[in-house]
């Protein structure tokens, strides 16, 4: 990363936009749940923004080792310490609240300093609302950007009913979708509910679907690679991949118990899971108790790129193992295109954006009528054995899937609808 004399040089070199001769619109990106430029999404939008002639910051909290205030790649990144491990109802609010104030006196004195003509606020939660009600009268815009379905997301999390919680988040969701100029959303089931009346109650005119994908160029299929396979594979005849979360509502226990029904049959299969979450520590006990640890590579959370496109592509197959629920049936999962844009086919559930976003790419499973652990990891299981004994036809499929991410899905593809989302917003009236 570089500091601050190093940017003015970055400035310096890219050539300036067709209308740089105007005053260059200010945009300020808000966001809580990861750091920059570590959440791609937002550091995607803001280089498009960026191209496009915006003067972009963004105000995140800190990840180790970064400086607090830095220009990076001409972004002005604007960080605060990151807050306490959330754990509880209470670890919550206390979370949400520290980033809250951190985020607003960063924006007040980016307010003051160059000054604010949008606000862009990335979920969850959906509290920065407030934030832009407060910055209204300073003629700023809003524009928000939903990464999540809050409500759906609690239910997920804790598998059970909370009334009252669940009405104070709708509460804020509906607020949040009140108060902005435009919304953006990652798919169509999310830009739905956005246009839904007891939802967000948005005309569909200010609605834009900006997908979630890495650029072309970024996961590339790679040929094969005797010495990488070897690093990755460890002698197994068939590896499976995963990249992403490891939360309760990520499913990745289904994945270890097919990999464990897969071993049980006789096949000589791996595991390489990319990522953590707060089921971390509770999947390596149970790869140890369903007797695979040895087959099971737990990588971490990896931010290099070139390591995690090396691992995925020694796997023969990527899995999506996310279990059937409100929020992950109508969330579009990362991790498959990724996939995609790899050129690999996918092993999962038939979640309704799953199915969507694969366009018969893989194959997918129904979700159990009753799901039970065993029952779960039975279909699942089924799923990638039906990959690993038709190598010609995974590879075909895999193939599809680099195909249909260059045409529709990756971030190249979205600029557009970002673009169109930031015009609605600043020239709407209101």
């Amino acid at each position: 990363m570089s500091g601050e004399p190093a940017a003015g040089n970055l400035d310096a070199t890219r050539p300036a936009p067709a209308h740089a001769a105007a005053r260059r619109r200010r945009a300020t990106i808000v966001v809580q749940n990861l750091p920059v430029p570590l959440d791609r999404r937002v550091w995607s939008e803001a280089c498009a923004l960026r191209d496009a002639g915006w003067q972009v910051a963004i105000v995140a909290h800190r990840g180790a080792g970064q400086p607090w205030h830095e220009r990076l790649e001409g972004i002005e990144c604007c960080r605060y310490p990151a807050p306490p491990q959330a754990r509880g109802l209470a670890g919550y609010v206390v979370e949400f609240g520290w980033c809250w104030i951190a985020t607003f006196f960063w924006c007040v004195r980016l307010l003051w300093v160059r000054g604010i003509d949008l606000l862009h606020a990335c979920n969850p939660p959906d509290t920065f609302f407030l934030i832009a009600w407060l910055l209204r009268p300073f003629g700023v815009r809003f524009v928000y950007d939903q990464h999540d379905l809050c409500p759906e997301l609690l239910q997920a999390k804790t598998g059970r009913e909370r009334p009252r919680l669940l009405d104070a988040i709708l509460w804020m969701e509906r607020r949040t979708h009140r108060a902005a100029h435009a919304v953006i959303a990652p798919n169509d089931s999310y830009a739905e509910i956005a246009r839904r009346h007891d939802r967000g109650g948005k005309a569909a005119d200010e609605v834009f679907v900006v997908r979630s994908a890495p650029p072309r160029g970024r996961f590339v299929p790679a040929g094969p690679d005797p010495a990488r396979d070897a690093r990755w594979r460890r002698g197994r005849a068939a590896l499976i991949g995963y990249i992403g979360v490891m939360g309760r509502q990520d499913g990745v226990e289904h994945l270890l118990r097919a990999a464990a029904a897969l071993v049980a049959a006789g096949r000589n299969v791996g595991l390489v899971l990319i990522g953590d979450g707060d089921e971390f520590d509770a999947l390596q006990r149970l790869a140890r108790e369903l007797g695979i640890a040895e087959r099971v590579e737990f990588t971490g959370r990896v931010h290099d790129l070139a390591t995690i496109a090396a691992a995925l592509s020694s796997c023969d197959l990527g899995a999506c193992p996310d279990p059937r629920n409100a929020f992950n049936d109508r969330s579009s999962m990362n991790k498959i295109v990724e996939y995609m844009a790899l050129g690999k086919p996918v092993a999962g559930f038939a979640l309704q954006e799953s199915v969507r976003t694969l366009a018969g790419g893989g194959e997918l499973v129904e979700w159990p009528v009753a799901p039970a652990d065993a029952a779960a990891a039975g279909a699942l299981a089924t799923a990638i054995a039906r990959l690993l004994d038709d190598p010609a036809r995974a590879a075909q499929l895999g193939r599809q899937n680099r195909a249909r991410f260059e045409a529709e899905l990756c971030w190249e593809r979205q600029v557009p609808a970002l673009l169109a989302a930031y015009a609605r917003a600043a020239g709407s009236g209101g």
